[in-house]
């Protein structure tokens, strides 16, 4: 079909996503929080021999 892979890796420091979620409601959100790193463990950055698109959007509200 000749599709090609795309391999995205979206950056943000820890303190980041943790802002991010505090200023979410809800049970899920709370529980994302709570278990931030065991779910943050689930994901790796790509290793240096993989070719991937960085997305840098880390841009904290003040």
């Amino acid at each position: 079909m000749g599709a090609g892979f795309r391999h995205y890796y979206v950056y943000a420091p820890d303190e980041v996503l943790r802002q991010r979620l505090r200023g979410r409601e809800g049970t899920i959100a709370a529980r994302n929080l709570e278990n931030f790193d065991e779910l943050k463990a689930l994901f790796e950055a790509p290793d240096t021999d993989e070719r991937f698109i960085l997305i840098n959007g880390c841009q904290m509200e003040r």
